[in-house]
């Protein structure tokens, strides 16, 4: 798999994040301040109950999108050190 530079956020999206690309609308379950198993709820738990289609979309609004499976699982090991990252050529890898 051949994949292009690419960019992806370090956490999911967040629930204040989903708000301003999202005209204020935050679909999630819990109501901000509400504490679900002793975590209170936050602006900055990621968004839930949002469908990937609709993420695709909203995101696409604002030249944005989801990482693809190879962009996921590339970011995924990028924590590893560069000599073992797969396909990088600097390193004879």
């Amino acid at each position: 798999v051949t994949i292009e530079p690419f960019l992806i956020g370090k956490h999911e999206l967040t629930r204040a994040q989903h708000a301003r690309l999202d005209h204020g609308r935050d679909p999630s379950i819990f109501a901000l301040g509400e504490e679900v198993l002793g975590w209170k709820q936050t602006a900055v738990h990621p968004v839930d109950r949002v469908l990937y289609r609709d993420c695709s979309e909203l995101l696409g609004r604002w030249g944005m999108a989801l990482p693809t499976e190879g962009e996921w699982e590339y970011a995924a090991v990028a924590d590893r050190p560069l000599a073992q990252l797969p396909g990088n050529s600097a390193c004879g890898a």
